[in-house]
């Protein structure tokens, strides 16, 4: 049985749905795993195994729910810096997560005179 975040109700509950019902529990469900450290597949496949990744087709209306913000750092290129959510809050499947990633270098190659 899957359950959907919907809302906290004013009063420090939060309520869930599974399509049968509302049900109220004591604190937010949490989901999101600390990727800061790894390199961006690697934080992408723990956001599938957490099940907020859920991979659909994307096309004319698809989208992508995650947004990859490349930064220069002496980190390694591909990693991943800082993420929003942060560990420990929920994330809708396919909800909005940002990124920080150590950007790759970047060369560019000029034509040699013949």
């Amino acid at each position: 049985m899957s359950f959907h975040y919907l809302t906290e109700d004013g009063s420090g509950a939060y309520l869930l749905e599974n399509g049968l019902g509302y049900y109220e529990i004591e604190s937010a469900p949490s989901n999101m795993p600390n990727v800061v450290g790894l390199e961006l597949p690697a934080a992408q496949l723990a956001l599938q195994t957490a099940g907020i990744l859920v991979l659909t087709s994307i096309g004319y209306f698809g989208t992508w729910p995650i947004t990859v913000i490349w930064v220069q750092s002496k980190q390694p290129p591909g990693t991943v810096l800082a993420q929003n959510p942060v560990a420990g809050n929920f994330v809708p499947v396919n909800g909005n997560v940002i990124f920080t990633v150590s950007e790759y270098p970047m060369s560019v190659a000029y034509p040699g005179s013949i």
